[in-house]
């Protein structure tokens, strides 16, 4: 449990240091966080599974002002932790995945002050004029200090609450877990489906038809399918791409362009 702890935390710490320094928010997405945990965990499959199914159930979740109600990089290690590292049901362990978000969420609350108390201190820094000495101190609290409290969770939980957690998971009923099961379902049926709210547009709706007969009638799986997707995407990418430039290329020679000749 010591180890798989370690680990956790070490994937959390890399996941915020990729974010950080390459502005990649993919890296705090549910199914890159739990991929690198099965990968680091030797359980790379079973982690990609429970990653695509968080990533579905927190699509619904956007930060409004900046504020997240649920903190989905800690919702998506521990309880990937929980089914890795401590073996209880997948349907579980998404189950309870949005709760521990929710409660994690006010670590920024509790933080914020505390971080905010260490003004007069990076003033005094930046009074002296040492450059270096300030450049030490910002990478330390950019890759160890602004990072502690997460950590901190994520090793107590993983270590500690893993055995507790597996404890109380078996003591349940079938029915129970028959439940757990349905409302595991329903929260990622809610999940696409408020991101979907969110991004649906008329034009598009072709696309989410064509998806359905080729996964449902035509019986391709679930990969087969986001491959075509991807590739329709790219190719639209640069067919409009080409149809932008000679809209351009005709605005600046007064000539009119014949819009989408070349698609048909």
């Amino acid at each position: 449990m010591i180890y798989g702890a370690l680990v956790c935390c070490l994937v959390y710490w890399i996941a915020n240091v990729v974010q950080k320094i390459f502005l990649l928010n993919m890296s705090y997405s549910p199914i890159c966080l739990c991929a690198m945990l099965g990968l680091f965990l030797g359980k790379p499959q079973e982690g990609l599974i429970m990653g695509g199914y968080l990533q579905a159930i927190y699509l619904g979740v956007m930060a409004v002002g900046g504020v997240a109600p649920a903190n989905k990089q800690l919702g998506s290690i521990i309880p990937c932790a929980f089914v890795l590292i401590g073996g209880i049901e997948l349907e579980a362990g998404l189950a309870i995945a949005y709760t521990i978000g929710i409660l994690t969420n006010n670590i920024g609350t509790i933080t914020t002050p505390i971080y905010a108390a260490f003004e007069p201190w990076w003033k005094k820094l930046a009074r002296q004029g040492n450059a270096r000495k300030y450049d030490l101190a910002h990478w330390l609290w950019f890759l160890i200090v602004s990072m502690l409290p997460s950590i901190i969770i994520i090793f107590v939980c993983v270590a500690f609450g893993t055995d507790a957690v597996s404890w109380l998971i078996d003591m349940l009923p079938d029915k129970l877990m028959n439940g757990l099961s349905v409302a595991t379902g329903c929260l990622t049926a809610v999940g696409i489906s408020i991101a979907l709210k969110m991004s649906w547009s008329t034009k598009f709706a072709g696309f989410f038809f064509i998806g359905w007969i080729l996964c449902y009638v035509v019986g391709l799986s679930q990969i087969q399918c986001a491959v075509i997707a991807f590739s329709v995407g790219v190719i639209w990418y640069f067919v409009s791409a080409d149809i932008d430039k000679k809209i351009k290329a005709a605005a600046a020679s007064n000539v009119p362009a014949q819009q989408g000749g070349d698609f048909f």
